[in-house]
């Protein structure tokens, strides 16, 4: 098992062109983000602040909400590419011939999610750090305090795992890399709107909004925003009359 766990890691590690890729929504996003979204939020906290200015808590708070949506969307994206050796196994009839040694169909498939869900959860961490001290500061990390941290790993962990499970359940009906890598490209640019980070839950429809919210991901990622964004909601909320945050909350899925 550990043997087959090592060999897929290694496996993710030099298919650098498919590792790329995972992060494509992360770059759409990015590029949506600074021409679009972070000046509408800008917007839209002028007028709930009635000034020309944004303080610095409704800076961090813009900033910590794009946070929580790139952990969410890179969970998806980063720990399907990690069943790319699957498919490929499949394609080139490897499966076949594992099957056909001592190791059961179901320590291969465990083999296969947990080299996924290690990807996925060491991507995660790095992608969090990263992202705090890019878009917060290097002063947001050192503030976070043990309990927090507990809170956040928890929360990676579950959008790891369901992002690991996601994957698993579509390498299952894919059987060449053609189809995988067709599939990721569509997962990667559909996880952002799903997500609600391109368009928020509040800007939806009163259907379309019930349908998204039936995914884990939309719950997942109200949690990590809650606990990264708590201060600064509170900091900038302070003297703006409460219907304002609640309205805020409700639109931007917190």
């Amino acid at each position: 098992m550990i043997s087959l766990v090592k060999r897929n890691l290694i496996y993710n590690v030099r298919d650098r062109v498919a590792f790329i890729l995972s992060f494509l929504s992360v770059i759409i996003l990015l590029i949506i983000y600074k021409a679009f979204l972070s000046n509408f939020q800008i917007d839209e906290l002028k007028r709930a602040a009635h000034s020309s200015n944004i303080s610095q808590a409704g800076m961090d708070m813009i900033n910590l909400w794009l946070v929580a949506g790139l952990i969410i969307v890179i969970s998806v994206t980063t720990t399907l590419s990690g069943f790319g050796v699957m498919v490929e196994d499949k394609e080139n009839k490897k499966i076949n011939d594992f099957r056909l040694s001592s190791i059961s169909s179901f320590k291969l498939m465990i083999s296969y999610y947990l080299s996924s869900f290690i990807l996925g959860i060491f991507i995660l961490l790095i992608a969090f750090i990263l992202g705090v001290a890019i878009f917060a500061g290097i002063d947001e990390i050192i503030h976070i305090d043990f309990i927090k941290w507990l809170k956040i790993i928890s929360i990676l962990i579950l959008s790891n795992l369901f992002g690991v499970s996601f994957g698993l359940l579509l390498a299952n009906v894919l059987t060449t890399r053609s189809s995988f890598a067709t599939a990721s490209t569509i997962v990667g640019t559909l996880i952002g709107f799903l997500a609600g980070v391109y368009i928020t839950i509040g800007n939806l429809g009163g259907t379309i909004s019930k349908v998204i919210l039936i995914l884990p991901m939309i719950h997942i990622a109200a949690l990590l925003k809650q606990i990264l964004m708590k201060d600064s909601i509170n900091d900038f909320f302070v003297n703006v009359p409460d219907h304002y945050q609640e309205n805020y909350e409700k639109t931007y899925g917190i």
